[in-house]
């Protein structure tokens, strides 16, 4: 079991303790593992922003159990502190010399990293054929560009008829927790079988084997190579040259680096598109074409080519609806905000452009429609967006860019001047529908017992799940975290 305080200053204590000796229904006392005190903890999870642990404004007490299989019921009476005896003193000086061991293996680790980081600035880093990919570059402000990278990539499931190769294994997994299948009209245990084959001379599992040995399931997985985090924070990895704008003639360096990212798939490796921002030492030039070195990204190509176009480009600071309006709906409005990530200290960015108007650009890129644009919210402005919490969500200003008034169907783009467009909207009667026959159509689909198929559905699949069919039960007991399933009926 695990105890942690923490103070008013964020400064967190966690202590370990041995459960597996307790006897039970007896009350009994037990001490924390290694000897450890109050100024002398198992580890200090979080070292706050004054040293050491102030008893007098404790806020946070935390237990947490090990979530073992086979769960207790424990009651705690009261946590006191002890005197110290020769054997505590005696554990006490191996916590000590255990946490130097781990000091001097952090600070080695750190000089590691700083001679890899080092390397990379001096060598630069590989461009891999399955490096990140370059997605999207673009202004997010006068002076920032944003490059957005796609580091891996995640491959869905996948199943696939088995054809036998010379050296296939198949192996019995998961041995204590049988499924079930039906089998001349009895319930029979099946052992989950797993293939296994050599690929460049390293024994690999391929995915599972149906009962029947027909078919293959690939599992998903995940394709490509991760970021290289080694410098890809460093203003010292990119570079920008521009043979049309007179600052940028000799390569220059950002001023600062800003990342952020999200998992879009849940293989292993995560695959991850990240939107690295940067700062430039100068504004960027209308019609400007810039290259964007990244020498110390692990991108596929070293190299990046941006046009400084805004009315052309889109630009992830500017945002409206993807659906659409219509012509009727009494709002219609874009939002310019941008929040940039963090830098290589956690420190947070946000770029927000000054903008005092917008236009509304039709297919051909012609202003149908022009607006002011207004200060929706400040820069560290908190929001209340429920009766619980108020926060600064956005990490950035919001500007509003309203355009309620006009209302002739269409498809447009709205266009900050010098810095891009949203993505292409539509203002139609008929918006609506395709929301609402997707929401439909994904709800039929999930229908079990009826036939399913053209012309409601593109795909045909057979009722599953009807009483008539074969069914399989599940129950659980909590207490054990065991369960017991029985499969019946007949196809």
């Amino acid at each position: 079991m695990f105890f942690a305080l923490t103070d008013a200053d964020g400064t967190s204590h966690k202590y370990q303790f041995d459960l597996s000796k307790l006897q039970p229904g007896v009350p009994q006392q037990i001490l924390a593992l290694e000897g450890a005190s109050l100024t002398e903890p198992s580890a200090v999870d979080k070292p706050g922003t004054i040293p050491g642990l102030n008893l007098s404004q404790i806020e946070i007490l935390i237990f947490v159990g090990d979530w073992s299989v086979n769960p207790v019921d424990l009651t705690i009476s009261a946590v006191s502190a002890v005197p110290p005896t020769d054997e505590i003193l005696a554990q006490r000086v191996k916590l000590r010399e255990r946490l130097a061991r781990e000091t001097k293996a952090a600070a080695e680790r750190i000089q590691a990293q700083e001679r890899a980081r080092q390397e990379l600035l001096t060598k630069g880093a590989k461009h891999p054929d399955d490096g990140a990919e370059v997605k999207h570059v673009c202004a997010v402000d006068a002076d920032v560009l944003a490059v957005v990278l796609q580091a891996g990539k995640h491959v869905n499931n996948e199943l696939r008829p088995y054809a036998a190769q010379p050296g296939d294994e198949v192996e019995a997994e998961q041995t204590d927790n049988p499924r079930h299948l039906v089998k001349d009209g009895k319930v029979v245990d099946y052992r989950q079988q797993a293939l296994y084959r050599m690929v460049d001379k390293k024994r690999t599992r391929m995915g599972l084997i149906s009962p029947d040995r027909q078919w293959l399931f690939v599992e998903h997985r995940s394709s490509g190579q991760v970021l290289e985090e080694t410098i890809v924070d460093l203003p010292a990895a990119y570079t920008i040259q521009s043979a049309d704008d007179p600052a940028f003639a000799t390569p220059k360096a950002p001023a600062a680096v800003f990342r952020k990212g999200k998992p879009n798939g849940f293989s292993q490796p995560l695959p991850f598109l990240y939107t690295i921002s940067l700062k430039l030492p100068s504004r960027l030039k209308e019609g400007a074409a810039y290259t964007i070195r990244l020498a110390g990204v692990n991108t596929r190509q070293e190299t990046v080519t941006y046009v400084h176009k805004p009315s052309q480009t889109r630009s992830l600071a500017v945002h409206a609806i993807q659906t659409g309006y219509r012509p009727d709906d009494p709002y219609k409005r874009a939002y310019l905000s941008f929040w940039m990530g963090v830098d290589k200290d956690g420190k947070h960015g946000s770029c927000t452009p000054k903008a005092d108007r917008f236009d509304l650009l039709d297919g051909a890129g012609n202003t149908v429609f022009s607006g002011k644009a207004e200060l929706a919210k400040a820069d560290g402005a908190e929001e209340q967006i429920s009766i619980h919490e108020k926060q600064d969500y956005t990490k950035s200003a919001v500007v509003r860019l309203d355009f309620s008034a006009f209302s002739v169907p269409g498809r447009y783009r709205v266009f900050v001047p010098g810095i891009g467009t949203s993505g292409p909207l539509r203002i139609a009667a008929d918006v609506w529908d395709g929301p609402f026959q997707a929401a439909m159509q994904g709800i039929l689909s999930q229908r079990q017992g009826i036939d399913l198929g053209p012309p409601a559905c593109a795909f045909t699949r057979k009722r599953a799940l009807h009483p008539t069919m074969a069914w399989c039960s599940i129950s659980w007991t909590s207490r054990t975290r065991r369960g017991r399933k029985a499969c019946a009926g007949s196809a």
